[in-house]
């Protein structure tokens, strides 16, 4: 009798144990994204992204990067229709949508993670009209270069424990110490 309380006691935690981690769960349901890494997907019409809305966008994350010896781009930065987003699109690493709508009411930027596939960073522009967009933009540039930057970092540490040497460390240890 005892061993059944026990049994059932450990039933009920490992089930409050995977029903408190979601997240995770929904993370392993997701397919791996796809797309080179520092590559970013620009969702936004035409029209926009030839106008001083895309130039902007351009100008921010394809700049040089600093510190490097020979001119090479921050972010490779690539456009898709709207009505191009498509599912081959969607599990890309890192996408920014543009939506201008005059029926936004709350313009904003708004940043997600794993949408459509893991690990995946999503950013999505609200405005009413190209001119708020390329405010908000402005206005966000450094935080959106940061998120962006931050999701590439942490998936080259991800791959890094993945497929770690796990007995190279304590000879790396010896030799630096650390």
């Amino acid at each position: 009798m005892k061993r059944f309380f026990t049994y059932c006691a450990v039933a009920v935690l490992a089930l409050c144990a995977v029903s408190c981690n979601e997240s995770k769960r929904r993370k392993a349901l997701l397919p791996n994204i796809s797309g080179k890494p520092g590559e970013v997907i620009v969702v936004i019409n035409k029209g926009d992204w030839e106008g001083s809305l895309g130039m902007t966008i351009r100008d921010t994350l394809a700049c040089d990067f600093p510190f490097l010896p020979q001119r090479e781009p921050m972010y490779d930065v690539v456009n898709v229709a709207p009505s191009g987003f498509t599912s081959m699109f969607q599990i890309h690493r890192n996408i920014i949508i543009v939506n201008i709508n005059s029926d936004v009411t709350e313009p904003g930027v708004v940043y997600r993670n794993d949408v459509w596939a893991a690990p995946q960073c999503v950013i999505r522009i609200n405005a009413r009209n190209a001119e708020e967009a390329v405010q908000l933009f402005n206005e966000n540039s450094t935080k959106i270069k940061a998120v962006l930057s931050h999701a590439e970092i942490n998936r080259v540490i991800s791959n890094a424990k993945k497929y770690e040497e796990l007995g190279l460390a304590p000879v790396v240890t010896e030799m630096v110490g650390g």
